[in-house]
């Protein structure tokens, strides 16, 4: 608990103060799926994200594995393979089995949840890096431009 040291101090506000108990039952009632798609989609398409930036931190020629590095995380929510995600899908689907097509508009949520923040990427990063990629004359300009 030494990470999550927050957590404690939540819990115990919340069964000191009815009305955040109430709050909280409420989230993992009526919200509990959302929140737990949420998670699972952070958790599916972050590690691209992150493992792109812990390589783009490191020294040593980056323009040549830009490309690559930025490419991966690119098909990373492109291809939509998100084991988590449609792990948690499936099995929430089971359980509200009353709800016809309930794993795919689940999945469907969690696409809609990474799609503002793929969209900085695309407009931020990918954008940027072929600008800059021109305006250098890389030597995988070539391969950027195709």
């Amino acid at each position: 608990m030494l990470l999550w040291g927050d957590v404690l101090a939540f819990l115990a506000s919340c069964i000191s103060n009815n009305k955040q108990l109430r709050n909280c039952e409420y989230l993992l009632r009526n919200k509990g799926t959302e929140l737990i798609i949420e998670l699972s989609i952070v958790v599916d398409v972050g590690e691209p994200f992150i493992k792109a930036c812990y390589n783009l931190e490191g020294d040593g020629q980056l323009a040549a594995m830009c490309y690559d590095i930025l490419s991966s995380v690119k098909a990373s929510v492109q291809v939509k393979h998100w084991p988590n995600t449609q792990a948690v899908a499936r099995r929430r689907a089971e359980e509200f089995s009353t709800t016809p097509g309930l794993q795919q508009k689940l999945i469907d949520y969690a696409a809609d949840c990474v799609q503002p923040g793929y969209d900085y990427f695309e407009n931020k990063f990918w954008t940027e890096f072929l600008m800059l990629s021109k305006q250098l004359g890389c030597s995988t300009q070539k391969k950027l431009l195709t």
